[in-house]
């Protein structure tokens, strides 16, 4: 076997996991929502992450450790894609400085994460990245990111979003949840009247407001 398939372990009582060096592939959920899992180990360095959300909702998920891994054992990283994160008694994170995208359910269910602090080198936040990150009440999106992908930060109760961009930039559908949320998107004054007009931005048109960053 040289693939592990979507869901194989999803909801099982694992406590530590090791990826032997013949796994070439990891798919959606593999691993998701082992509630006791600590530990993950990575002992190969040919791996494609077809899916995402590998392991998902692993809430006691302290350290990665092997290949892909971030110096903090924080994170799984392959060409500059996070796609995985042990949540375990995290409130902050900074994301690591070679990330340039957040992938698709990378912090799926961290409902412990409060905040979240983002370099400019991040030019994509994926598709529901953030959700059901419950505590995350604000973020403050960098000037380099160009997409903000599908329902990213659905689930999240967010007070304010703070878009530091001159210019718009790709909205996708529901990014930050329901269209008649109270969330407060703070955009440069200048930009105001540009990003209420804009496409996936002009839906949340009412919530935009200016402010002189």
């Amino acid at each position: 076997m040289s693939k592990i398939e979507p869901n194989t372990f999803f909801g099982c009582d694992l406590r530590e996991v090791t990826i032997p060096a013949n796994i070439t592939s990891l798919g959606n959920g593999a691993f998701s929502y082992n509630k006791n899992l600590t530990k993950v180990n990575i002992l190969s360095d040919k791996i494609t992450f077809e899916g995402f959300a590998i392991f998902g909702g692993c809430s006691s998920l302290k350290e990665f450790n092997g290949y892909y891994t971030s110096e903090d054992k924080r994170c799984l990283i392959d060409n500059n894609v996070m796609h995985d994160f042990a949540p375990a008694g995290v409130t902050e994170y900074t994301i690591p400085s070679n990330v340039t995208k957040i992938g698709e359910w990378a912090f799926i269910d961290c409902n412990r994460l409060e905040k979240i602090n983002l370099h400019d080198k991040i030019s994509i936040i994926g598709s529901y990245a953030f959700l059901n990150c419950s505590l995350l009440s604000s973020v403050i999106i960098p000037e380099g990111v160009v997409s903000i992908d599908e329902g990213a930060f659905y689930g999240c109760d967010l007070e304010s979003v703070y878009s530091k961009s001159k210019t718009p930039y790709t909205l996708r559908n529901l990014a930050f949840g329901e269209y008649d949320v109270e969330t407060v998107i703070y955009v440069p004054t200048a930009s105001v009247d540009s990003y209420k007009v804009y496409m996936g931005w002009s839906n949340y048109a009412d919530n935009i407001v200016g402010y002189d960053f």
